[in-house]
């Protein structure tokens, strides 16, 4: 196997360049705009100079980044803009296989992320720490989601999903049982903040959900594992159980202004004497990367979001286990082994 690093630059394609990579290979994409859309492959990691200076702009035909029962592979490090307009369309499409998608800000797509199950079953994908903001279109015929998960299990940790016109996150069918929600900051959907539908049970802890419609909804059946969120100021209901699905608070929930701090970049940091602070899921394995209890949102946790633009991630995420993938394969900066 190879670990050459190919480098893309003005001019250049990206899609030329992971054709031509080895397995084991890195494709670094210098600063700069690239018009294309994109599939990735098995064992080539796709790496941007930052979502503030590479912007991946789609041709607005077909999803922007495509992966197909991709393993041991990365995506980060883009700004991943105008996916087609079809209801299948995504800024990320995922289908299968364990991709990490770190480290990028999705905005501007129909759908942001959207994790379903591949030729090989359901997908272990890890999304995490990336800001998911502004997709959806409020004159969609179909409803629009920030992130999608459909017959996967993938662990979504860490992110900011704001903005999007529709579901921030949603979560479907009793194969995405397990997947874990943990440490997200989900702000300003139109629809629900996450919803579980028919036995898409995920683990739903540290998180906090305020000002979309509903913060934590469950219908047609879904009885989702909920402790330690802060569930608080959402326009219809705070937890929505509809059609013999469950949502209530759980172990540690509050309801409380997370006070956030406006000046911060990325936004929705927390000021001091927020009431998150803390208040997460006081298992050491979710401690904050100082070592004090897990503080909910994005920020908190041991993979926590740093400030500044598209900080580098120096830890990885301590699970026993993330969706199928071993912590074993994970390494220490959270790419795959």
């Amino acid at each position: 196997n190879g670990q050459d690093t190919l480098i893309v630059g003005a001019g250049e394609t990206i899609q030329s360049a992971i054709n031509a990579a080895s397995p084991g290979d890195t494709v670094f994409v210098e600063a700069g705009t690239y018009t294309e859309d994109i599939t990735m492959r098995s064992e080539v990691s796709v790496v941007g100079a930052g979502f503030n200076s590479t912007t991946l702009r789609g041709t607005g035909t077909n999803s922007v980044v495509t992966a197909i029962n991709v393993t041991n592979a990365q995506f980060a490090g883009f700004k991943v803009i105008r996916s087609g307009p079809a209801s299948s369309d995504a800024g990320i499409d995922i289908r299968g296989g364990n991709l990490l998608v770190n480290n990028n800000w999705v905005i501007g797509n129909l759908n942001g992320i959207q994790v379903y199950n591949g030729s090989s079953g359901g997908s272990s994908a890890i999304l995490r720490n990336n800001i998911v903001q502004g997709n959806g279109n409020s004159g969609s015929a179909f409803l629009n989601y920030g992130i999608i998960v459909l017959h996967s299990t993938p662990l979504i940790a860490n992110n900011l999903v704001v903005s999007n016109t529709g579901v921030g996150i949603y979560v479907g069918w009793a194969e995405s049982a397990g997947t874990q929600i943990i440490n997200n900051t989900v702000v300003g959907n139109t629809d629900s903040g996450i919803w579980c539908y028919s036995g898409g049970n995920a683990i739903i802890k540290n998180n906090i959900f305020t000002r979309n419609m509903s913060g934590i909804a469950a219908s047609h059946g879904a009885v989702p594992q909920i402790s330690f969120n802060d569930v608080w100021g959402n326009f219809w209901h705070n937890y929505d159980s509809q059609s013999g699905g469950v949502a209530a608070a759980g172990p540690g929930d509050i309801s409380a202004d997370p006070l956030f701090d406006v000046a911060a970049t990325p936004p929705f940091a927390l000021l001091p004497g927020s009431p998150c602070i803390n208040a997460g899921d006081p298992n050491p394995l979710f401690n904050d990367r100082d070592g004090s209890r897990n503080d909910m949102g994005a920020f908190g946790g041991p993979a926590g979001l740093l400030p500044g633009p598209a900080s580098a991630i120096t830890t990885g995420f301590l699970f026993n286990n993330i969706g199928k993938i071993p912590t074993s394969e994970i390494t220490p900066s959270g790419s795959l082994a």
